[in-house]
């Protein structure tokens, strides 16, 4: 099995925390103002660590003739590996739902339809009762990682440095131009929903990061190997103290972004300050459980809020 970085894990869980934070401004919009406004930023991060590692298991040689076989087990794996942890999420929020209202009926509606959610068909345009409220990056990752792997065992290099790129580049614009910001990924673009192309071009970014991440590993020089580290801890604070101290989502969004592949780019390589000091298994336990934490907080936010209604509480939630 191959060795995980325990610094990349340790941001995983980090980045989980500043999600949970974010999705639980209710609870403070009352209280001297909400917290963690920006949290939604960490979403990049987990596309372009996803895009990395993506771009790194396409380097492994394969006949062409077999790449639609092993696309197919890729995103088998892929499904295999969230499935279980969306069904026990989406069946406690069933539960927790029925906390103080309990009905039957609403049991057999939301059995019905979270399978939606279960299998990832958000992004693709179907409506229905998420269940978990924040699956839409998982469903936005699988269609895009079964469309972009093909391209990048065919196409590797082609993609990589000139069409991911650019790609990604050309729909930050539109987003920029047309709604001034990265966030909200429920919107309806007339063909498919904003979070699927923001998916996209967060994994484009994030295969290309790999490239730099290798060209990183040949740094033999001292002096760099220190901005190196040094840009590695600048990257991560500010990502961090933007999701914390930043307000709603605008056009800041768009400059902030160029830090997360740097930080991933970092984070992957053999010069990284923080792989050496977060080793061991309880930074991979922790990388493991965000998955945890991010698929479930959210509606226990949504029931708590329901539960223990707060004065003045700000209800135009933001996802």
């Amino acid at each position: 099995m191959e060795k995980r970085n325990g610094f990349v894990d340790f941001q995983k869980f980090l980045f989980s925390i500043l999600i949970l934070l974010h999705h639980a401004n209710p609870f403070f919009s009352g209280k001297g103002g909400a917290i963690v406004q920006s949290g939604y930023i960490s979403v990049e991060f987990f596309f372009m660590v996803s895009g990395f590692l993506m771009a790194k298991k396409s380097e492994q040689e394969i006949d062409r003739e077999k790449v639609f076989d092993e696309n197919i087990k890729s995103i088998t794996r892929q499904i295999k590996s969230y499935f279980p942890f969306i069904l026990v999420a989406a069946l406690f929020s069933i539960l927790f739902f029925q906390v103080g209202q309990f009905n039957i009926n609403t049991i057999f509606s939301q059995l019905k339809d979270i399978s939606i959610e279960i299998f990832g068909l958000q992004m693709y345009g179907y409506i229905g009762n998420f269940a978990t409220g924040v699956t839409w990056y998982i469903s936005s990752l699988l269609i895009c990682s079964f469309l972009l792997f093909p391209v990048l065992r065919c196409k590797r290099n082609l993609f990589i440095k000139y069409i991911g790129p650019v790609s990604a580049i050309a729909i930050y614009g539109y987003f920029f131009c047309t709604s001034g910001c990265i966030n909200h990924p429920g919107t309806w673009l007339g063909l498919c929903y904003k979070g699927l192309l923001r998916g996209y071009a967060d994994l484009a970014v994030g295969a290309f990061t790999y490239e730099i991440s290798r060209k990183m590993d040949g740094i033999t020089d001292k002096r760099s190997e220190i901005m190196l580290n040094i840009a590695e801890v600048v990257c991560l604070f500010s990502v961090v103290a933007f999701a914390i101290f930043h307000g709603p989502s605008d056009a800041c969004d768009f400059f902030i972004i160029p830090l997360v592949p740097v930080l991933v780019a970092i984070s992957f390589s053999s010069k990284s300050i923080g792989s050496r000091i977060f080793k061991g298994k309880i930074w991979n336990l922790l990388g493991v459980f965000s998955l945890s934490v991010y698929l479930n907080h959210f509606f226990v936010k949504q029931n708590l809020v329901r539960l223990f209604p707060l004065e003045n509480k700000d209800k135009s939630y933001i996802y």
